[in-house]
């Protein structure tokens, strides 16, 4: 086990399980991020639920997943980055592909879609990443959308993620995630 791992493990298990958490982490530890955090959440937490994929198109996040062999049969995914790169989205029954990471209602609707079809009494939303939808909408409008996301969630118990990479998110988007999220995890190197 490295010792990103363990950090990982360490601070995930502080975790509330119905807790929402912004999690930092630098860009050498992205994948290793996403693959604790499912690892720890589908078997250890026993959750189904959803993985918003904005920084990688869902195909990618699925095989890195199968490879580390994270248990899928009760996560659906929301695909926002596929068809805006010009690539092809996955047909499956547990994959939905929006045209673009701008409409932010859509994808509100999409979680609530996953929501009803998760089999398991607790679930988990897990969004990748903060810092990547900015770039595709203004600070005002995600900010407001984040606020009502984080707290949509919030009231339905379900327990969440917001993973930011790197040190490259607004300040003042940071100190919102750090003012609405009950947790903050902070792996990066400074």
């Amino acid at each position: 086990m490295s010792l990103f791992d363990e950090q990982f493990m360490e601070q995930y298990n502080l975790m509330p399980e119905y807790s929402i958490s912004a999690l930092f982490v630098d860009t050498t530890m992205y994948l290793p991020a996403i693959t604790n955090a499912m690892i720890h959440t589908t078997e250890q937490r026993e959750m189904g639920g959803s993985y918003i994929t904005i920084t990688r198109p869902a195909r990618a996040i699925m095989s890195k997943l199968r490879a580390e062999k994270v248990p899928m049969a009760d996560i659906y995914f929301i695909d926002c980055i596929s068809y805006t790169v010009g690539g092809k989205g996955v047909i499956s029954d547990n994959v939905v592909n929006l045209e673009s990471p701008t409409v932010l209602e859509t994808i509100l609707l999409k979680v609530d879609w996953a929501y009803r079809q998760i089999r398991t009494p607790k679930s988990f939303v897990l969004l990748d990443s903060v810092n990547v939808l900015s770039i595709y909408n203004k600070k005002r409008i995600l900010k407001e959308f984040l606020h009502v996301f984080i707290n949509r969630l919030r009231s339905r118990d379900i327990f969440a993620i917001l993973l930011s990479i790197g040190h490259e998110l607004d300040g003042e988007m940071e100190e919102m995630l750090r003012l609405n999220c009950d947790e903050t995890v902070d792996l990066r190197k400074q």
